[in-house]
C-alpha cells in the first residue's frame, strides 16, 4: 500500500467505513486480517518516515557544520588579508626616503595608526 492508502485505511478504520478501505478489499472482507495489514503497513510507514527524519537531521547537522566552517575560514582569510595589506603598506612607506625629521615622525605615527586600524578591524593584536 502507498503512504496515502495507509492513511486512508486508518481513517476508514476510525469511521468504520470498511467499504472504502483498500486493506479491507485486499483481505477479502476479513476484518482481523484487514486490521493486521493496516497495522503492519502503518508501522512500515512510521519507520520509513522516522528514517527519513533522521536522514534529514543528519543532512541539516552537516550543513550547519559546513556553514560554520566556511564562516570561520572566511573570517580567518579576511583577517589575514587585512594584516597582509597593512604590512605591505608599512613596507611601502619604509622604502620612501625621509629627508626631514618631521617626515620620519609622521611615518612612525602613520605606522602606529595602521597597526591600530588593523587591531580594530581584526579584533586582535
Amino acid at each position: 500500500m502507498t503512504d496515502n492508502e495507509i492513511i486512508n485505511a486508518l481513517k476508514c478504520c476510525i469511521t468504520n467505513d470498511c467499504a472504502k478501505c483498500k486493506a479491507y478489499d485486499e483481505t477479502n472482507d476479513k476484518i482481523v486480517d484487514c486490521l493486521h495489514a493496516i497495522c503492519r503497513n502503518a508501522l512500515d510507514l512510521i519507520n520509513r518516515q522516522k528514517e527519513e527524519i533522521e536522514r534529514l537531521e543528519d543532512m541539516l547537522d552537516s550543513a550547519v557544520t559546513s556553514e560554520a566552517n566556511a564562516h570561520y575560514c572566511y573570517e580567518d582569510s579576511k583577517s589575514e588579508a587585512i594584516k597582509e595589506f597593512a604590512e605591505r603598506l608599512k613596507r611601502q612607506f619604509k622604502i620612501q626616503p625621509h629627508f626631514h625629521t618631521t617626515t620620519v615622525i609622521c611615518c612612525a605615527h602613520f605606522k602606529d595608526a595602521i597597526d591600530n586600524l588593523v587591531e580594530e578591524m581584526v579584533g586582535e593584536g
